[in-house]
């Protein structure tokens, strides 16, 4: 990654951060989605859940503490479904995406499809609350982490991102590289000198077995891989400011905690 900030991350051995979601703030989100408790209800039991695991963190002697992505229904709902502008992003519940998860015993397990229905921006920090509260549980280095510039699109592929929005898909990159150039410079304003990038794509793209359902949808997986999502990436990262060190999860998947 093209930037003027050292590569000496903070600490000799981390960990990833996405940590499993304890039964009680399981049952408190479907409880919200069923509208049987407020939104002030859910955030409560979060921040209670953020609160021990933050602790266990400590206790196990991790340095860089996360907040286990507790506030998150997925990873990167936050980022893409709310933080760049609200409805720019759904799912289709009729339509399956073949590029899929693959179980231990070689079943296939589809995904939803996300839409891009208009153009995606940056409008405010994203994450900055999620950083004051975990900084605020504990004495040692916050760390927050963001999905990857690569995930809407990867998931989306250019036939679900509307070309009324994006006729030119440089757009939609300049868009995307936009937002993350923002976002980092906001949590670094806010005092975060650690950040993480999960990025999934690229171990993805690694499969022969998803190439021909990315061929199907009108995507080349070896130029995504090895020019486009690269070159986005760097983009994405290389004007962060120079006291924020930035990790990034290679992530092999982790589909119903198989890898746990």
């Amino acid at each position: 990654m093209a930037s003027d900030a050292p590569h000496d991350p903070p600490f000799r051995a981390d960990h990833v951060g996405s940590l499993l979601r304890p039964p009680e703030l399981l049952k408190a989100r479907a409880d919200r989605a069923a509208g049987k408790i407020s939104v002030e209800e859910l955030r409560a039991i979060e921040d209670s859940s953020i609160r021990e695991v933050v602790a266990f963190q400590e206790s196990v002697g991790l340095q860089s503490i996360t907040d286990g992505e507790y506030r998150r229904e997925i990873f990167y709902s936050d980022f893409y479904f709310r933080g760049l502008g609200g409805g720019t992003v759904a799912y289709d519940p009729t339509s399956i995406d073949e590029v899929y998860f693959i179980d231990r015993e070689g079943h296939k397990l589809p995904l939803l499809v996300p839409r891009v229905q208009s153009r995606m921006r940056w409008h405010a920090p994203i994450h900055v609350d999620d950083f004051k509260f975990l900084r605020a549980a504990t004495k040692r280095t916050p760390k927050i982490t963001i999905p990857s510039p690569t995930i809407i699109h990867f998931r989306a592929g250019r036939e679900n991102i509307s070309k009324d929005a994006y006729p030119d898909l440089d757009l939609f990159w300049e868009d995307i590289v936009d937002a993350f150039n923002r976002e980092l410079k906001a949590l670094n304003d806010a005092g975060c000198t650690y950040v993480q990038i999960d990025e999934t794509t690229l171990a993805s793209l690694s499969d022969p077995r998803i190439w021909e359902p990315i061929r199907k949808r009108g995507d080349n997986a070896r130029t995504l891989l090895l020019d486009t999502y690269p070159n986005v990436m760097n983009r994405a990262f290389a004007g962060r400011p120079a006291g924020l060190q930035l990790s990034m999860h290679i992530c092999r998947g982790n589909n119903q905690s198989h890898w746990s």
